[in-house]
């Protein structure tokens, strides 16, 4: 039985029957084996990938039988459609070919919408997976082009994303953990999109529901949070979230100007974390032409290597036991963060063309225009801004008493 059969087998079904969790991650793996194979538009053609992805994208969009390891290389494969479609382009991926007569001209889903649906469940029902659903809904707003004619489809899935991950951070509000920095992102990525839609959203689903929504976003930036913000495009989004929140907050008329100084506050204190993680990486490139053009005598390197070897294990040690020590007071509050996510949390979200944009010429265009609001009268403490100064003194002028 071909991969085809097998899928359609299964889709063609009654509802009683459906795919068990193994079958599910089988034909993932198998799928996404496919995908790695092809070197060009013929072979997606001669493979009938978009038939396969339809038929599978179908399948996932209706899936509830959460398993994590069987459904790890579901993630894996939505990673390679996306991947995939970002090189060739695929057929039926935004939006879907309406069927041929006899079959009556009803629009049916399409790949990134029956992506789309299993993501989102993913993320209301599936705690251990929403870091990798998170990552998910990065790619899937971020990476595809959308032309004006997909514009519907891209603000479904924000709408979708948006609801899914705004309630399940209302479950887990009331005591901040590591869920949060994922789905507060997830929100961010979709409110860059559509801030009209998302607001709507927001407030929809609970009374000031923005306002709460902004607050944990301005709380996450700080320094204060654990776990922080450690990637660079974690604290990209988060700046390029707050300057656009700030924006929004000092348009409006009758809003509170306490909530936009607390953003500021957190939005300076992430512009000075991101040029830090941007020197390290640029100090690691230049060690990493160093070491490759040097010449460096093999007696230090194990010297070097031995003692880089002992802090490694010392401060294992010490993360091992300050993470059981989280899990022990987690498990005591009924508030358990899946230990599956772990592996997931240091990696880069895909940003797409925000990746592009200087976040220092949108902050300088924000303080310009409201620095009087922002920075006269308000206290910001004298740290934050030393380290802002610090770290980007032609901003000085703006400070000056």
């Amino acid at each position: 039985m071909s991969i085809y059969s097998y899928l359609k087998f299964y889709k063609d079904q009654d509802v009683e029957v459906r795919p068990t969790p193994i079958c599910l991650d089988d034909s993932s793996t198998l799928l996404r084996s496919v995908m790695l194979s092809v070197t060009g538009r013929n072979a997606i053609q001669q493979l009938k990938l978009s038939e396969l992805l339809l038929v599978w994208a179908d399948l996932i969009a209706d899936w509830h039988a959460w398993e994590e390891l069987e459904d790890l290389s579901v993630f894996d494969c939505i990673k390679e459609v996306v991947t995939l479609h970002s090189k060739y382009g695929l057929e039926n991926f935004i939006v879907r070919q309406m069927p041929s007569p006899p079959a009556p001209p009803v629009p049916q889903q399409s790949i990134i919408e029956g992506i789309g649906a299993f993501v989102s469940e993913a993320i209301s029902q599936y705690p251990s997976a929403t870091w990798r659903a998170s990552s998910c809904v990065h790619m899937l707003l971020n990476v595809p082009s959308y032309s004006f004619e997909t514009e519907n489809v891209k603000q479904s899935l924000v709408t979708a994303f948006s609801q899914a991950a705004f309630s399940r951070f209302r479950e887990i509000q009331s005591r901040p953990c590591s869920l949060w920095k994922p789905l507060l992102l997830v929100i961010s990525s979709c409110y860059l999109c559509y801030p009209d839609t998302v607001e709507s959203i927001l407030e929809r689903d609970s009374e000031g529901g923005f306002m709460i929504w902004v607050s944990a976003v301005a709380l996450v930036g700080t320094g204060s949070f654990e776990p922080g913000l450690s990637t660079k495009s974690e604290i990209k989004l988060t700046a390029m979230t707050l300057a656009k929140v700030i924006e929004r907050l000092l348009g409006q008329q009758n809003s509170g100007v306490g909530l936009s100084i607390d953003c500021f506050k957190s939005l300076l204190e992430a512009l000075v974390r991101l040029k830090e993680v941007q020197d390290e990486m640029e100090e690691d490139e230049e060690d990493g032409e160093a070491e490759e053009d040097g010449d460096e005598e093999d007696d230090d390197d194990d010297d070097d290597n031995e003692d880089s070897e002992e802090d490694e294990l010392e401060e294992t040690e010490e993360e091992f036991l300050e993470r059981y020590a989280k899990a022990a007071s987690a498990l005591e509050n009924g508030m358990v963060v899946e230990e599956g996510d772990v592996e997931d949390q240091e990696h880069e979200i895909e940003l797409g063309s925000l990746d592009e944009a200087d976040e220092e010429k949108v902050v300088l265009s924000l303080i310009e225009r409201f620095h009087h609001v922002l920075i006269q009268g308000h206290g910001i403490p004298p740290q934050i801004i030393s380290n802002f100064l610090d770290a980007f003194p032609k901003f000085s002028c703006f400070f000056q008493q």
